[in-house]
């Protein structure tokens, strides 16, 4: 049974921020415990984790940032629970197809941007999507990190703290011409700045991200029930619904 009067405490990704409320929402509702989400980037919230901060979930947009913490005792097992997958958003003027994403990239022309390295996946996949990039005209893995602009965070929404710039902002404010995004940011952002398109990656750039989730060392035990909530049906559901790939099927 689950104890109402508790308070389930989620750590989980900026890309993440609306489909975990969502289901944080309507878990609170059927079963009773209040949920409280805080948002930002993996790898900071995990250095928050390290330093002290006790939530009971951490919901990352990769695996690693989750495991690190189980490998120094301070959470427990980590699961894929969604895929996801990166695409760039660029101004719509600029012609971007998948057959020339990777010249229109390179164009020294057009400004780049993408979340930080280590700080956010979402930077981590940037570079790993640059690596490919490598592959097929070689050089490019340089040229493109030299010239990628690194934002704080790949969430299109307000940043977790003042003076970081939204990727709405960088858009609005005419900071960047291209953005290697997540495709589930990529519609909210659309529907909100005009003049904005989506490119798939072409399959020899394409690149998976893989989200992990764990339960945090001395977690309360209505914890478990959440994080099965997330892994069954109506969770992965309300992930596909968002535009994330659901890792277990759904009858």
């Amino acid at each position: 049974m689950v104890n109402k009067s508790t308070s389930i405490q989620i750590y989980c990704a900026g890309s993440l921020r609306e489909v975990i409320n969502e289901i944080g929402s309507r878990f609170q509702a059927e079963f009773g415990p209040e949920v409280k989400v805080t948002t930002g980037p993996s790898g900071l919230l995990r250095e928050r984790i390290e330093s002290g901060d006790k939530p009971d979930v951490f919901a990352s947009a990769n695996m690693d940032h989750p495991r690190k913490l189980g490998g120094s005792g301070l959470a427990g097992p980590t699961v894929v629970f969604a895929r996801n997958q990166l695409c760039v958003i660029s101004r719509a003027k600029y012609g971007v197809t998948e057959e020339n994403l990777l010249d229109k990239l390179l164009d020294p022309a057009l400004r780049l941007g993408t979340s930080t390295p280590v700080l956010d996946p979402g930077g981590d996949y940037a570079w790993a999507m640059f690596r490919r990039a490598d592959e097929i005209k070689p050089g490019s893995f340089e040229r493109l990190t030299a010239k990628a602009q690194q934002f704080g965070r790949s969430s299109a929404f307000p940043p977790v703290k003042p003076g970081v710039l939204s990727l709405i902002e960088a858009f609005e404010n005419d900071k960047v011409d291209m953005y290697v995004a997540y495709r589930t940011t990529a519609r909210p952002l659309l529907g909100r700045v005009a003049g904005l398109a989506m490119t798939e990656l072409p399959k020899a750039l394409l690149v998976d991200a893989f989200f992990g989730l764990t339960l945090i060392k001395g977690s309360c035990s209505e914890a478990g029930h959440i994080v099965l909530y997330i892994l069954a049906p109506e969770g992965q559901k309300m992930l596909a619904d968002y535009g994330f790939i659901p890792v277990y099927e759904i009858s």
